[in-house]
């Protein structure tokens, strides 16, 4: 049986709202504070692609995505989009190529 045929089965995109993906959503107070403690790990003036993929992996692990990530980096002084072509190159980001 397919997905489709099981009237049981729900995707995420049956119960996705339009204020989840809102590009103006901020970080929320505890969301700042635990980027700040990520970015605080690291020598953010000498930073790896490995240290930097890591950053990600961790800030995405603390439920901080997409815009998210470039407000957090915006925060701890960095240029949100050369963070992320020092961990990823330039390969894009999302379907739009931004955040």
């Amino acid at each position: 049986m397919s997905f489709k045929e099981n009237k049981n089965f729900k995707s995420d995109a049956d119960s996705f709202s339009e204020t989840e993906i809102s590009p103006n959503k901020k970080l929320t107070t505890k969301q700042k504070q635990t980027a700040r403690e990520i970015f605080a790990k690291y020598n953010l003036s000498e930073l790896s692609k490995d240290e930097a993929k890591i950053i990600f992996n961790k800030l995405e692990n603390a439920g901080i995505h997409g815009l998210g990530i470039s407000e957090a980096a915006k925060e701890a002084g960095l240029d949100p989009n050369k963070f992320w072509i020092l961990a990823y190159g330039r390969q894009q980001r999302g379907a739009s190529g931004k955040w």
